[in-house]
Formats: C-alpha cells, structure tokens, sequence
C-alpha cells in the first residue's frame, strides 16, 4: 500500500484547504521527506488527515462523529480529508467531509459524508462509513489499528512493545497480527471435550435406567387383557339399554315442566288483554275516521286559505292608497333639487380656471424655493459640525504625539540596547537542551528505583500467592471427597426408587394418561355444543310460529296503505288540472291587444297591469306541496310493509335452513363422540372421568418429578467433582508457575540495582560539567538550583525582547501620528472656504421666498388648492346624488303600484277558487259520513287519533293476538309429545329417576375402572416394547458417542484449555519469534552491535545480546535512551513488516521525538530512514531537530501565523478548488 496524494482543509490549527501530492517534485525524486515546524504549528494534524480520510478517526481523538469532533478549525463551517493510495488492486481515493448547519460557523453538526471512489473508472463503491470501512480493510489488509502500527508510527508508540509487561505484550501481539482465534481454538477446544464428557456421562446413565419385563409377566398381562376386554363390551351393552331408559324418563318430566309452564302463560296473557280493553276500544272507534284523514286534513287546509287570501286583500288596497299620497310628495322634492344642482355647477366652474391659471403656478415656484433653501441650510449644518470634528480630532493628534514622545524617551532609558539579544538566547537554547536532556535521565533513573521498589512489592506478593495456594489446594481437595460421598448417596437413592414396582414413572404412562383426559376434554366441549345446538332448534321453532302469526296483520297494512295512496293521488291531479288552467289564462291574457275584442267575454277595453304570467297562488303551492310529501311518506310505508313481508318470509326460510343445519350438527357430534361408556347427554358421568383421570396424571407426574429431580442431583454432583478435580489440577500448575516467578524476579532485581547505580553515577557527572560551563560563561549558578536559573534567565531575556520590541512600535507610531496632523489642518481650511460661499447663495434664497409668498397671499390668502377643489366637487356630487336618489324613489313608488294592483286582482282570483274547492270537498265529506257511524265532520275530526298513538295501540293490539295465538300452539304441541310418551312401553315400568340414576352411575363406574385397567396394561406392553427399541438405538449411539469422546480428550490434551492459554501462548511464542528475526534484521541495517533475543524460558519476555561485549545478555529495562530508541525503532519497523502480511507497505510516516538522541545515535537513525528508502519506501518523518533538517532537503514547513492561533502551508500546497474542477 503506498500513499500517492493527500487533501484536507480546516483541520485543527491549519485553516484553509490543502493539497500534497507524493507522486510529483520534490517527493517523487526523494522519496524521504520531513514534516517541520513549531511545536503547536500542526505537524501531526497532517497525518491526522491521513488516517481520517481512511478510518474516520486519528490516533489522538479517536472516531469522528458529529457528537464528537474537536478536529474542525474553530470558527470555520466544514472540514475534510482525502487520501488517494494504490494497492495490488489498483489506485482507490478516500473521502470524509463534516459540515455544520446552514453552513454557518455556529450551526449544528451534521453527520459525516464518506465516499470511497475506484480512480481508473472514477466510479464510487461505497458511500457509508460501515461499508467503507470493510472494503478499506478488504483492499488493504489493515484495520485503523493495524495501520497505526504499520505505517502510521504515532508518537508514544515506539517504545510501547518494548516496555510493555509481558501480558501486556501477548495482548498487543494478539491485536496486531490477528491471532486471538488461537485462544478461541483453545477455548472451544476445551467445550467440545466437557461437552463430549457430559453427553457421554448422560448416555450410559439412560442406558443403565431401561429395564425390560420378563416373558412371565408379559404372558399374564395379555390374560388379563383378554379377560377385561369381554368384561367391557358387557358392561356397554347394559349401559346402553339403562341410558335410554333414563332419557325417556327426563324427557316425560321436562314435557310436564314446559306444559306447566305455558298454561301460566296463558293466564298473564288474558290478564294483559282485559287490562288493555278500554284502549282497544278507543282503536276501534277511531278507525273509520282514520280512513277519513286525507280529506279532513284537506278540509282544514281550504278553510284556512281562505281566512289567509280575505285579510291579504285587504292589506293591499291599504297599501295602494299610502303610495299615491307618497309618490305627488316625490315629484315635487326632484324639481326643486335638480334648481340649486345647476347653480352649484356654475360656481365650480370659475373656482377651477383660479386655481389653475393663477394659483398654482405661483404655488410650485415658492415650493421649489423653499426646497433650495432648506438643502442650503443642511449643508452648512453639516460643514459646522466637520469644522467641530476636525478642531477636535486635531487636538487629540497633537496630544497623541506628546505623549508618545515622552513614551520614547523613558523606553530608551529602560533598557541597555547595546546587550546581542539573539547571541544570549542561541547561548540559553543550547543550554536548555543539555538540562532537558539531564532531566530524562533522572527521569529514567526514577522509573528504575520504581522498578526495584515495583519488584521487591512484587516478590512479597508472589510469597504470600504461595502460601494462598497451597491453602486452597489442601481446601479444594476436601470438597471433593464430599462431593465424592454425594454421588453415592444420590446413586443409591435413584435405584431404590426405580426398583420400588409399584411406582410408574415412565414417559410412555404419563403421555397415554394425558392423551385420556385430552379425549375426555375434547369430550365435554362436544357435549356442551350439543346441549347448545338443541337449545337453539327448540328456540327457532319458537320464532317461526311468531313469524308466521305476524303474517296477516303486515298484509291488513299494506292493503290499507294503498288505498289511501290511490285517494290521495286524485287529490293531486285535481289541484295540478286547476293550477295549468289558471297558467293557460294567463298566457291568453298576454295575447289581448286593445281595441281587440276578448274571446271569452267580448269587452273591448282591457286592464291588463296588475295580471302577472306564470304566478300561482302560494297557498295553492302549498297545498300541492304537501299531497306530494303524503304520497311520498305513504309509498316509504308501502316499501317498508312490502319489505316487512318480504323478510318474515326470508326469516323463516332461513330459520328453516338453520335448523336443518344444526340438525346435521347433532348427527356429527353423535357420531364423533369419542367416549363409549358415557352416554353424550350424561354430563355427571363425563365430569366423573375427568375427575379421576386428572389424578391418575398428577400423581404420575409428581413421580417422575421426583426421579428427574435425583438425576438432575446426581449429574450435578458428578459435575461439580469433575470440575473440584480439574481446579485443583490448575492450582497446583499455578503453583509451580508463582515459584518459577519469583525465581525470575530475584535474578531481574539484582541486575536492575547493578545498572541503576552505574546510570546515577553517569548523571552526577554531567550534571556537574553543565553547571561548570555555566559559571564559566560570566553566570553563577549552583547544582541545586538550576532550574530556578534557567526559569530566571529566560523571564529576563523575554522582558528584553519585549522592551525592544516596543520601543520599535512606538517610534513608528510617532511618524504615523505626525503625518495625520498635518492632513487634519488642511482639511479644516477647506471647510471654512465652502462655508462662506453657501452664506452668500442662502441669504439670495430667502429674499425671493418672501416676494413669491406676497403675491399669493394677496391673490388666494392662506386657503389649500386641492381643499377647495375638493370640497367644491363634494358639494356638486351631494346635490346630484340627491336629485338621482329622488328620481329613483319616483319609480319605485310607480312600479310598486303597478305591482300592487296585479296582486290585489290575483289574490281575489285565489279567493274565488278556494271557495269552489270547499264546496266540492264538503260535499264529498256528507256522502262519505253516510257510510260511517259519524253524524257530522266535527264529529270524525272529534273521533280521529293522533298517529303515534294510533300506530302504537294498532301494534299493541297486533302482539296480543300473535302472543295468545303462539301460546295456544305450543300448548297442543307439548300435550300431543306427552300423549305420545305415556304410549311407550317405559310407561308400564314406574321408573324412578334416582335408582334409574344411581344404577347408571354404578354402571359407568364399573366401566370406567375396567377401561382404565385395559389402559395400564396396554401401556405397560407398549412400554416394554418401546424400551427394547430405546435400548437398542441407544448402545448404537453411545458407540458413535464415544469415538467422538476420544477424539476430543486427545486434542484436549495438545491444545484445550478454559481460557484458551495453552494454544494462545503457543502461537503468541512462534509470533514473537518472528517479529524478532525481523527486528534483528533491522538492526542489523541500523547498528551491528545489538541483537534480540526471547528468554529461554519460553515466556514472551525479550532480551538484548551486546555483540560489542562479548555477547553479553542484557535485560531491556538497561538499555539508555539513545540505545532504546535503536531497538524500539526496528521493533516498530518489524511490526510494520508483521501486520503488512497481506499487501506491500511502500508508505511509512514516523511521529516521534528524535530531541533525546545525541548526534552519534541521530546519524544513526538517519542512516536506517536512508536505507528504507533504498528499499522502495515513502518515508515521511515528523520533526523540529536542526540536524534532520539539514540531512533530509525536502521539507513540509508549518508556520504559525502571529497572535491568530492558526497555521499554514507553503503557498505551493494551496488547493484552488476552481482550478481543480476546470
């Protein structure tokens, strides 16, 4: 994998965007590059972009999200990191973006935008972080934490392996080469064998718990079979005959009941109809005159038109009179109105050519000049407050230069200028290294005296480990035999209890002992369907009778309904005939001309005003209206009787069909009852079952409870020993282990305290010589307080750059202020010019404004032109608008009157045929009252019923008749069933129902008990012959079983472990092995003296062979920090190596501190970058040493920007996005 471009923009400190591009000049020649700058600037925020764009995350921050993302510049809106690399598959680009709301600095976070795009094809294969992440993986072999270990080489991470514990170590082993599925082979290894074990252990406990019936006793138990099976079939014969016997005799009984019964309902129901009688006979009184409604209803309406037509007659001719008086009033007020209209027009007229000729004009001229005027006035207010800002800002410029010639004056004085400020902080610098370095020393001689202290801690620990373990070896052990004693008891416990014969335990009883109460309850639901079904049939029969009796009186109804629909039709097409008569006379009175004789009544003269075609009289509208609603709502009761009688009809042919169903019902319950010995109708004797069947089961169940429970006993005892057996075998290995620790420990501690005297030595001595040279030098300091010195000088030498500095600042503000002065004075004599000419032009413009204001005031006064205009114009259209108004009032009142008279003519025209339609209808009325027993109208209209009440005592009346008429039926019906039962031959038999009862209890009993022996016997024969079966699959299992145990107690043994130790460290030791042969490799390039090598001991723990001494073995705590860094770097470097199993690493980037290293060990490290290089790799390394910078010439420069709190680029690097797209 190799690195060939990256992009990112407003990344921590560096703002804007950026581009590098690896594949051209200068990195595309050199191959070696540096990253430089500051410490702060943003070096390593560039290889943050790298793993961003990749990972969505950076060593330092971890995931970026949009709840977390402290890696966006402040104040800016958007970020964003693009990496294009090339792998065996081809060149790929990497994108991630984070933007916030709206784009605006202080918006939300939005989520993060990914995109992984194929360059060649420039197409894109992902754009979600989950499947970008695994192709990223996929193509390159490297997870974030395999990259950051391969080719991102942050800072802290090159002595991590090194210095980490050895646990520690197999831990970071295991994350960076993938090989925690050893330990999970390990584990899963060790779960097969106990499962293995277990399943074994389970096996041979069945295999042992079968026992089979011997021939003896399956002999006897088909004789008893035999012998029950004749006792059944007896036993259900004399059932059957008791059975019918007593449901003839319930059947006698429920007849009398029901008998009983329905007679006490026929007294209630006479009762009901003597107590009604007196409301009966109102219905009937009322029932001619009901016939009679249509036509009185009528008679009411007429007489009420009539009253109605007399007194509008009247009012019209009341109102004509009033209208004739108003209307002479009217043409009066308009004459005098349309006068005083003409003389206003006139005086309008002169007003107008005034004010347009003379005023006006004159108007404009003085506005123009008062404008003039005005703007003169705001200019020189404007030129007198410049001229009061300028003297002021003149002063403070004079003020301003005093004072900071005085501030010159006392800087000079405070501080020595002739003192070579950059000489003495060169000098201070190089100083603070050697201290810096000094101060890592002590540093590591402290972490030393930890260690010792850490290990004389560890070795106390490690003592009292051991004595803990032996105490809990000796305590596991005493567990065990308890358990041991354990299994015993419940092993014997278990065959008492199976040998015990009289206990049934087995799965086989239990099952048929469920399946006889499933039967039975399935039993008693088909019995309750059946009572049900039965009840249902009797109650529809009930309903067909109802039905039926309900018949005549809907077609009484409907008969009735229609007859009077026919009248009321009539009624209808007489009053529609006259209403297109009085239409027809109207059209031929629009047909009269004057002069013309008319053909009816032959007058020459015709008044035709107060005639209107096509109007009809209201109440005649009326009238029609409301025939129209009655034959509405009669052909509504015509469908709804007519719907009635369709659906009783449908009612009892559906009731019909259900019996007939539920008829069949019956018949298929009967023939599906599953229980012979009881009869369907004997609910008590089902009930009984049940009963006895739900104890047979419970007391079954709590049997086999009981032997599940001592096995469950027994296979966790077993499984508690074998466990007790296995912890002691790992205390004991524990054991050996802690003592071969504390052995190692005592030999490390004694070469740790060699080394540490032999550094403490080393640093007194330079410490000494760094003081010696200061002293030296012109200063004095002492070896104790040097620090404080070094915090002393450099506060002084900041003061002296700070002095200087200011003293600069100050000097170029003096000539900046002098030279503002002198612009301010120019400035304030300009201003005083242009107030004297506006002086002059203002005093021009007030004269004229006073002579233009004379003139007007002498020709209009102070009066507004558009007021007069105005009011003159409102005062005209008032008077129009008034002589308009009475015009109209004129010919309203005319057409009113004309209105008027046409309504009059009509209303008697009305009145005339009302009077014709009473007179016919009275008539009508008399000879219809000589068939009724009414003398007179009133006397019908005094006998009618309001019609809720008729309908409901019509209904009432009609619920009786079919009440007594049901009861009636259903009392033959159930008198005719008795005289049939008394006929049977039972009758002759004087049978009791309880001894009918108690025989057939008895009976049912027997039975049962015998169909209960019949089951167990047959269980028991099934039983046995399911044991032979079991028995045999059973050993042909627990062979197949076994291999299977001993292939997984082998590989146990090689590789099986609880926590999967002994196949992980393993493979984390052939690991090591490796990752050191190319460490060794690597140092070889870098250094000929050094080696690593693994402890013998087999653990992960590494050492160092010194080939410059003879090969003498070091521990790696002894190593200084230049020799530290040599093997850290090559471990690091072997790692890379390591991880990059599946694709080439042609990129490397080092961030790490090279500041501890001295000159010799620097060149050194330089030497190995060089020789990386050579090898093909991309190097980029992170640093601020001077000597880097000298030896790698191809620099990536981060500069600060001053006082901003931001960096930058080189101007090369800067992305131009729009030169991008083009």
């Amino acid at each position: 994998m190799k690195i060939l471009s990256l992009r990112f923009a407003n990344l921590n400190s560096l703002k804007g965007e950026w581009k590098i591009d690896f594949n051209k000049a200068p990195f595309a020649e050199s191959g070696i590059f540096a990253i430089t700058g500051p410490t702060g600037a943003g070096k390593t925020t560039i290889l943050d972009a790298i793993c961003l764009a990749l990972y969505n995350s950076t060593p330092r921050l971890g995931a970026i999200s949009a709840s977390n993302n402290e890696i966006m510049t402040r104040g800016t809106s958007h970020c964003l990191a693009e990496v294009e690399f090339a792998v065996n598959q081809g060149v790929y680009r990497a994108f991630w973006s984070m933007r916030r709301a709206r784009n605006k600095p202080d918006g939300n976070l939005q989520p993060a935008e990914v995109e992984l795009v194929e360059v060649a094809s420039n197409k894109p294969i992902a754009a979600q972080i989950k499947k970008k992440d695994q192709l990223i993986e996929s193509l390159t072999g490297l997870n974030f934490a395999r990259f950051t270990k391969s080719m991102m080489l942050s800072q802290g991470q090159f002595a991590a392996f090194l210095q980490a514990k050895e646990a520690d170590r197999a831990e970071l082993l295991e994350e960076l080469t993938g090989t925690e599925i050893y330990g999970q082979i390990s584990q899963l290894v060790h779960q097969r064998f106990g499962d293995a074990r277990d399943a074994l252990n389970v096996l041979n406990a069945k295999t042992e718990s079968l026992e089979l019936l011997p021939e003896e006793r399956i002999n006897e138990i088909n004789q008893q079979f035999s012998e029950l099976q004749t006792q059944q079939t007896n036993l259900k014969s004399e059932l059957t005959s008791l059975q019918a016997k007593r449901d003839w005799h319930n059947q006698v009984t429920q007849n009398q009941q029901r008998l009983e019964k329905l007679q006490q309902q026929k007294i209630q129901l006479e009762n009901e109809l003597a107590e009604k009688q007196p409301e009966l006979t109102r219905l009937e009184t009322a029932m001619p005159a009901q016939k009679l409604a249509v036509d009185l209803d009528r008679l009411a309406l007429l007489n009420n038109a009539k009253q109605n037509q007399i007194a509008s007659i009247e009012s019209y001719q009341q109102q004509a009179n009033t209208l004739v008086n108003e209307q002479a009033k009217v043409v009066e007020l308009t004459h005098s109105l349309a006068t005083k209209f003409d003389t206003a027009k006139q005086a309008q007229k002169e007003l107008f050519e005034l004010i347009d000729n003379q005023v006006t004009p004159l108007d404009n001229q003085l506005a123009h000049s008062k404008s003039k005027l005005s703007e003169l006035n705001q200019r020189l207010e404007n030129l007198y407050i410049q001229e009061k800002e300028l003297i002021e800002a003149l002063q403070q410029s004079e003020s301003n230069i005093h004072n900071l010639e005085a501030e010159k004056q006392q800087l000079a004085a405070s501080f020595d200028q002739t003192i070579d400020i950059e000489q003495f902080e060169h000098q201070l610098s190089e100083w603070l290294d050697e201290h810096a370095k000094l101060q890592l020393n002590a540093h590591s001689l402290q972490q030393q005296q930890n260690q010792l202290t850490e290990l004389a801690e560890s070795k106390t620990t490690l003592n009292q480990a051991i004595g803990e373990q032996q105490t809990g070896i000796a305590k596991e052990q005493t567990e065990r035999e308890q358990h041991q004693l354990q299994v015993t008891q419940l092993q014997t416990q278990l065959s008492e209890f199976c040998d015990n014969s009289e206990i049934d335990v087995s799965e086989d009883t239990i099952e048929s002992l469920k399946q006889a109460l499933d039967k039975a309850k399935t039993a008693k639901q088909q019995q309750t369907q059946w009572q049900q079904i039965t009840n249902e049939i009797f109650a529809d029969k009930t309903q067909i009778k109802t039905l039926q009796s309900a018949q005549p009186e809907l077609e009484t109804q409907l008969a009735s309904q229609n007859a009077l629909l026919k009248a009321q039709q009539q009624s209808l097409d007489t009053s529609l005939r006259l209403q297109d008569a009085e239409a027809q006379l109207a059209l031929l009175r629009q047909d009269l001309e004057e002069d013309t004789p008319c053909p009816l009544c032959g007058s020459a003269q015709h008044d035709l005003s107060h005639f209107e075609i096509g109007n009809t009289s209201g109440d005649e509208n009326t009238h029609i209206a409301t025939l129209k609603q009655e034959i509405s709502d009669l052909q509504q009761n015509i469908i709804e009787l007519s719907a009635a009688l369709s659906s009783n009809a449908q009612q009892i042919d559906a009731l019909n069909t259900a019996i007939t169903r539920k008829t069949q019902q019956l018949d298929s319950i009967a023939t599906t009852w599953g229980i012979e010995q009881i009869a369907i109708s004997d609910e008590t004797a089902l009930l009984t079952f049940i009963a006895k069947t739900e104890q047979q089961l419970a007391t079954a169940l709590q049997n086999h409870e009981q032997v599940k429970i001592i096995n469950t006993q027994l296979t966790e005892a077993q499984q508690a020993e074998r466990e007790l057996n296995h912890q002691i075998q790992l205390l004991a290995e524990k054991l050996n282990s802690t003592t071969e620790q504390l052995q190692n420990l005592t030999a490390k501690e004694q070469k740790l305290l060699t080394s540490f005297n032999e550094q403490q030595k080393a640093y007194q001595s330079a410490l000494s010589e760094l003081v010696y040279t200061i002293n030296t030098s012109g200063y004095s300091c002492q070896e104790g307080g040097l620090a404080n010195w070094f915090n002393e000088q450099k506060q002084q030498l900041n003061t002296l750059k700070t002095q200087h500095k200011k003293y600069q600042q100050v000097q170029q503000q003096l000539a900046l202020a002098q030279q503002a002065c002198n612009h301010l004075t120019q400035q304030q004599m300009d201003v005083a010019k242009q107030q004297r000419e506006l002086k002059n032009q203002h005093e021009t413009t007030q004269q004229k404004i006073a002579e233009q204001a004379h003139t007007r005031h002498k020709l209009f006064g102070d009066k507004s032109t558009a007021t007069e205009k105005q009011q003159s114009e409102a005062h005209l259209e008032a008077l129009h608008t008034e002589v308009k108004t009475a015009e109209t009032h004129t010919q309203q009142i005319h057409a009113a009157l004309t209105k008027l008279n046409g309504q009059l003519s009509e209303k008697q025209d009305q009145l005339n045929d009302t009077n014709v339609q009473l007179n016919e209808l009275q008539t009508k009325l008399k000879k219809l009252l000589e068939q009724t027993p009414y003398a007179t109208i009133e006397a019908a209209q005094q006998a009618r019923l309001p019609a809720d009440e008729f309908d409901k005592l019509a209904e009432l009346k009609r619920q009786l008749d079919a009440a007594l008429t049901l009861n009636s039926e259903q009392i033959n019906t159930v008198e005719n069933e008795l005289k049939a039962q008394q006929t049977h031959e039972f009758n002759a038999l004087n049978l009791n129902s309880q001894q009918l009862q108690s025989a057939f209890d008895e009976l049912n009993e027997t039975l049962g008990q015998t169909n209960q022996q019949l089951g167990l016997l047959s269980n028991q024969i099934n039983e046995n012959v399911a044991r032979q079966e079991k028995l045999k699959d059973l050993k042909h299992e627990l062979d197949l079983l076994n291999r299977e145990y001993q292939d997984w107690h082998y590989l146990h043994g090689l590789i099986g472990s609880q926590k999967g130790d002994k196949f992980r460290k393993f493979a984390q030791g052939l690991t090591l092995d490796n990752l050191i042969y190319l460490a060794n490799r690597q140092l070889e390039k870098l250094t000929g003296r050094y080696r690593l090598k693994r402890k013998e001991d087999q653990s992960l723990e590494m050492q160092i062979i010194d080939l410059w001494q003879g090969e003498q073995v070091r521990d790696t705590n002894t190593l200084s920090g230049g020799e530290s860094f040599l093997v850290s770097l090559a471990l690091a470097l072997a790692l890379s190596d390591l991880v990059s199993h599946k694709v080439s690493i042609d990129s490397l980037f080092l961030d790490e501190g090279f500041g501890t290293l001295d000159k010799e060990t620097l060149d050194i490290a330089l030497d190995a970058l060089d020789n990386l290089h050579a090898s093909g790799k991309t190097i980029g390394v992170i640093s601020h040493i001077d000597a880097m910078k000298e030896r790698i010439p191809v620099q990536i420069k981060v500069r600060k920007k001053s006082g901003l709190g931001i960096s930058e680029l080189d101007r090369t690097y800067k992305f131009d996005t729009i030169a991008s797209e083009n």
